[in-house]
């Protein structure tokens, strides 16, 4: 761990996606592999793990809530009461750590391109519950091919010198196979990834929409790609109903991720701009 400073951000209005757009502009993550923002916590926990953290996908920020629930405690020592007050503490306690260990872990695997399990009971199931634990075996799959293609946060190895060796004997030149070209994924997956390289070291996301556009045009039925026009669109404020327009075109796609419903969401629960003075339109 670098670093642990506080940061004035409410989630108000803007709501996670917000909160995480803040954050980006706080801390690039130039030097560091994460950058995590720690937000409150909500009166009551929801069941569904994407109301309590939200990630750039792929990137290297992610938002987490706090896991404190004065209800839960509630319920807990009504249904326990005839545990003494250090047992329920303990059981209290074991579950928070649980709850954000989890969140942690399924917000960390977003960041490295991984999407929900559509089963449940692993760390990147949709919903919590206390039997989750562990990651699936493609969702296993999946994190070790992104860490050994080169996490975008990790920093670069440093091979230390060495007394060189003798060169070995030359060996027969061999016919050289022409090397295949990239698959359409990796081609999008590369260029998906300048665009989030880019708006993490800036924080412009005129620019990167700008870098974005062409392959979103070229795009319409990747999530991921669309995804990030709805979320850039969300960043750079645009009209209400170009940024809904946006976000509906990423929501009805397959493999949808679920912050686009969310910001779906902030869109619907935000008032409606006042009128310009003099009746303009």
């Amino acid at each position: 761990m670098e670093l642990v400073r506080s940061w004035e951000h409410s989630d108000g209005s803007s709501g996670l996606a917000g909160a995480l757009a803040a954050l980006v502009a706080l801390d690039d993550a130039a030097d560091v592999d994460r950058v995590v923002g720690f937000v409150s916590s909500m009166p009551t926990l929801p069941a569904v793990l994407e109301q309590l953290g939200i990630a750039l996908a792929p990137g290297r920020h992610l938002i987490v809530r706090g896991s404190e629930s004065a209800e839960e405690a509630v319920q807990l020592r009504r249904v326990l009461h005839l545990l003494p007050d250090d047992e329920i503490e303990a059981l209290l306690r074991e579950r928070r750590v649980h709850r954000e260990t989890l969140l942690l872990l399924h917000e960390w695997a977003h960041t490295m391109g991984a999407s929900h399990d559509p089963a449940e009971g692993f760390i990147l199931s949709p919903r919590y519950d206390l039997g989750c634990a562990g990651f699936s075996d493609a969702s296993r799959a999946l994190l070790r091919a992104a860490l050994a293609a080169g996490d975008p946060g990790a920093a670069p190895r440093v091979v230390p010198a060495s007394t060189p060796a003798r060169e070995p004997p030359a060996r027969p030149v061999e016919p050289v196979t022409p090397a295949k070209p990239p698959s359409r994924e990796r081609t999008v997956a590369a260029n998906l990834n300048d665009v989030v390289r880019l708006f993490e070291r800036t924080g412009d996301a005129e620019r990167a929409w700008a870098l974005l556009a062409p392959l979103a045009a070229r795009e319409p039925t990747d999530a991921r790609v669309q995804h990030w026009s709805c979320y850039l669109a969300f960043v750079r404020a645009q009209s209400a109903t170009a940024t809904q327009t946006a976000c509906e075109a990423a929501a009805h796609l397959p493999g949808a991720l679920p912050e686009v419903h969310l910001m779906l969401g902030d869109l619907a629960a935000a008032p409606a701009a006042p009128p310009r003075p003099g009746g303009a339109p």
